[in-house]
C-alpha cells in the first residue's frame, strides 16, 4: 500500500490521481474490508504482518510508473496532458537530487484457506 501523507510529494500525487485519473477511485485497495478477508480464510482466521518498503524513481521512471497503473489516462485523453504537466510540476517542487521516493506498507495476510 503506497503511504499518503498529509503533506509533500505523496500528497500531490494523490490529489494528481484524484483529479485526473478517472477510475482510480474504482481500483482502490482500501475498498477490501476486514470482513472480506474473514470470508476468504478458513473459520475467518488469519494473520496480517506489515513491511517498510521504498521505490525510487527519476522523472522518467515516475512518468513510467505512474503510466503503467491501469487508472492513468491513456495519450490522447483529455487528462492526459494536463496530468503529465502536474506530475511534471510535482517532480520538479519535490525531487532530491533527481529523485523522487515512494514509500509503501507492504501487508501480508497469513491464514488457511
Amino acid at each position: 500500500m503506497r503511504i499518503v501523507r498529509e503533506s509533500g510529494f505523496s500528497a500531490g500525487y494523490e490529489d494528481l490521481l484524484r483529479t485526473y485519473a478517472d477510475d482510480y477511485k474504482d481500483v482502490n485497495h482500501k475498498l477490501i474490508t476486514e470482513d472480506d478477508f474473514r470470508a476468504f480464510f478458513k473459520n475467518g482466521t488469519y494473520s496480517k504482518v506489515t513491511f517498510p518498503n521504498e521505490q525510487v524513481f527519476n522523472y522518467k521512471g515516475l512518468k513510467g510508473r505512474l503510466l503503467s497503473s491501469s487508472y492513468a489516462p491513456l495519450l490522447g485523453d483529455g487528462n492526459y496532458e494536463p496530468m503529465m504537466t502536474g506530475l511534471g510540476r510535482l517532480f520538479e517542487k519535490y525531487n532530491q537530487e533527481n529523485k523522487i521516493s515512494f514509500e509503501y506498507e507492504t501487508e501480508a495476510y497469513i491464514g488457511e484457506l
